[in-house]
C-alpha cells in the first residue's frame, strides 16, 4: 500500500517549502494529490505522500531557480550607448527573439539608416559582454510627411529609405519617429534607464540640436508601455495606435519632468551669460 498520511502532516511538508495550508486543500480539490477517505468520512481523509512530496520537491526547485536568477541579475550591471556597427548581429537577433522574422528589418538596411545617422539607436546591453543585447530604442529624425504614412500604415518602418533619414545640423529643431522599443522582459526594470540616458544625451545638445516631437505608433507591448509612462497624446485623426509627444508641453512624467528641467536649467544658464555681455 501506497504511503499514506493525514492532512496536518501534509500541510505542514508544505509550510517547509513556503506553501499554505489554502494551497494544499486547493491542490486537493484540483486532483493534484490523490486523497483517500476512510468508510466515506472527509474528515479522516489520507493523501498521497508521494503527491505531496513532487509539488513540494518541484516549488522547492522552482524557487531555487528564481532566487539565483534575482542573485545574477544583481550581479549584471547594464550600460546605455549609441549602437555600433558591431552590434547589429546581436540587434538582429534580439529582434528574432522578440518579433520574428516577419516584423524585423533587414540588417542590410538597419546597416545603412546609422551609416547616415549614427545617433538613433540607443542599446542597453550587459556591461561585462556587450553582446549580450538586453534592448533598444530608436528614435528616426525624419520629415513629418513620411512619419504620417508611417503612423497611417501607408508604409512600414522596412521601407524607410536611407535618403528618408535626416541628419542632425546645429541651430535645426526635428520631428522623430520611435522606430522600435525592445527590451528583454527579465530586463524590463531597465527600460526606464534606456530612455533617460536618451533624454540625458539630447540635453546636452541643447539648444544646439532641438527635438520638438516625438511620434509613435503603438505596435508591441514595450511600445504601448513607453507611451503610457511618457504621457504621450492620441491622434484619433492619424489612427488609433498614433500618438504624439511634446516633450517640452507640461507633462506629468517624471522622466519627461527631470528633461525639461534640464533644458530650463541650460536655457537660464545661457540667458544669464547673455545678460552679462
Amino acid at each position: 500500500m501506497e504511503d499514506m498520511i493525514t492532512a496536518e502532516q501534509g500541510i505542514k511538508l508544505y509550510a517547509e517549502v513556503g506553501l499554505s495550508a489554502n494551497t494544499f486543500y486547493r491542490n486537493a480539490r484540483e486532483g493534484k494529490i490523490r486523497k483517500s477517505l476512510p468508510k466515506g468520512r472527509q474528515r479522516d481523509a489520507l493523501y498521497y505522500a508521494e503527491d505531496i512530496r513532487n509539488i513540494t520537491e518541484l516549488y522547492r526547485k522552482k524557487r531555487k531557480s528564481r532566487l539565483e536568477l534575482r542573485r545574477n541579475q544583481k550581479e549584471e550591471h547594464g550600460v546605455t550607448d549609441w549602437a555600433k556597427s558591431g552590434d547589429l548581429p546581436y540587434l538582429l537577433t534580439l529582434d528574432y527573439e522578440m518579433f520574428g522574422i516577419e516584423e524585423t528589418v533587414d540588417l542590410s538596411i538597419t546597416h545603412a539608416w546609422f551609416k547616415k545617422n549614427p545617433y538613433m539607436c540607443r542599446v542597453i546591453y550587459n556591461e561585462a559582454d556587450r553582446k549580450d543585447m538586453w534592448g533598444y530604442l530608436t528614435m528616426v529624425p525624419l520629415k513629418e510627411e513620411t512619419i504620417l504614412k508611417l503612423l497611417k500604415r501607408e508604409m512600414h518602418e522596412r521601407d524607410i529609405q536611407t535618403e528618408d533619414i535626416l541628419t542632425y545640423e546645429e541651430g535645426k529643431a526635428y520631428s522623430v519617429y520611435v522606430n522600435g522599443v525592445v527590451i528583454k522582459p527579465q530586463y524590463h526594470v531597465y527600460l526606464r534607464t534606456l530612455v533617460n540616458s536618451l533624454f540625458n544625451f539630447w540635453c546636452d545638445q541643447y539648444p544646439k540640436i532641438r527635438i520638438e516631437k516625438i511620434f509613435a505608433y503603438a505596435y508591441s507591448e514595450e511600445g504601448w508601455n513607453l507611451i503610457k509612462q511618457l504621457f504621450f497624446a492620441p491622434r484619433y485623426d492619424i489612427g488609433e495606435r498614433a500618438f504624439e509627444l511634446d516633450p517640452m508641453l507640461k507633462n506629468p512624467s517624471k522622466l519627461i519632468t527631470a528633461f525639461q528641467d534640464c533644458i530650463n536649467e541650460k536655457q537660464a544658464n545661457i540667458e544669464s551669460e547673455a545678460r552679462k555681455h
